[in-house]
């Protein structure tokens, strides 16, 4: 693993360089499945942004909202699940980036 992550090559993995080398594993795996990539900068609690939340903080809510909205539980929120249609078709302009009119768990992260 310190021969692939380690970014400065100084012998040891900081863990910013164990999250970007994570990162980079699952854009390969994205990739592969025709997901749109990961851009989640290291986990580290943001400075000078009061209410900024970490990568890990997102991806809890991400899972949050597929547990509390996904009725059909396919991990994709549709006009059907029991999201509130005006907050559904707001996320769908933000984030339905291949226009399906449907939001899977890619494109809510």
């Amino acid at each position: 693993m310190v021969a692939e992550c380690d970014r400065n090559d100084d012998g040891t993995l900081t863990m910013c360089e164990i999250h970007d080398c994570e990162v980079r594993i699952e854009n390969h795996f994205r990739e592969i499945n025709g997901c749109n990539l990961a851009a989640c900068p290291c986990p580290v609690p943001p400075t000078g942004c009061e209410g900024a939340w970490t990568c890990t903080m997102i991806a809890d809510h991400v899972w949050t909202y597929i547990d509390m909205y996904d009725d059909s539980n396919d991990l994709v929120l549709t006009e059907a699940d029991s999201l509130e249609k005006e907050h559904f078709y707001g996320l769908v302009e933000i984030c339905d980036e291949d226009n399906s009119q449907t939001l899977d768990m890619c494109e809510i992260h």
